[in-house]
């Protein structure tokens, strides 16, 4: 399935050749996306795997983009929550955040890694009616199909589930200081 989506016209540079966006960012080895799909008042996480790294703990949809396979840095946002969720992005409402790390892979190499994190809309999330008026589905029947390699559970986290669990190592959500940054971005995704 080929991705079909719209983006805000701020991100018209996010939307260029993979390649032409990685070639002029040189101090990057690798990207990394995520995809804050935001439903009324709650956003979805999913819970990593007990055989992945960092099992149990949560975050949005994302992963690495293919510098050989990705058209686009959207393209791989829209593969990627594909691959996790079933679900299609529809639209790219705005750039949240941009982090960067230090990855150590599993061989020792390390790698300086860029993420981008976006506000995105879903097929899913509405259903055409007869008069062409598109009417919003309920976030409890959007059907969610896991990747169960990557992924155990779900969840629509509210804002305040979201920031107490980023507060407190008592809250509903897990996060290890890796994905603490991820916390931080679905929280600042509720004030868009």
């Amino acid at each position: 399935m080929a991705p079909d989506y719209t983006y805000h016209p701020s991100l018209q540079y996010l939307h260029g050749p993979l390649s032409d966006f990685a070639a002029a960012r040189p101090e990057f080895e690798g990207f990394s996306v995520s995809a804050i799909i935001r439903i009324g008042d709650a956003v979805l996480l999913l819970q990593r795997a007990k055989s992945d790294t960092m099992s149990g703990c949560w975050e949005p949809p994302g992963g690495a983009c293919e510098l050989d396979g990705d058209d686009t840095l959207l393209d791989g946002v829209w593969r990627e929550v594909n691959e996790e969720t079933g679900l299609c992005v529809s639209h790219f409402s705005a750039l949240v955040a941009v982090d960067s790390w230090n990855h150590r892979s599993r061989d020792g190499v390390i790698k300086r890694i860029a993420r981008y994190s976006f506000l995105v809309e879903v097929h899913e999330a509405l259903r055409p009616l007869p008069d062409g008026q598109l009417q919003p589905i309920p976030r409890d029947n959007i059907r969610i199909q896991l990747a169960v390699a990557e992924h155990q559970d779900y969840d629509w986290g509210t804002k305040e589930v979201v920031q107490k669990s980023l507060l407190s190592n008592k809250g509903t959500y897990k996060w290890t200081p890796l994905l603490v940054g991820q916390g931080h971005n679905v929280a600042w995704a509720f004030e868009i």
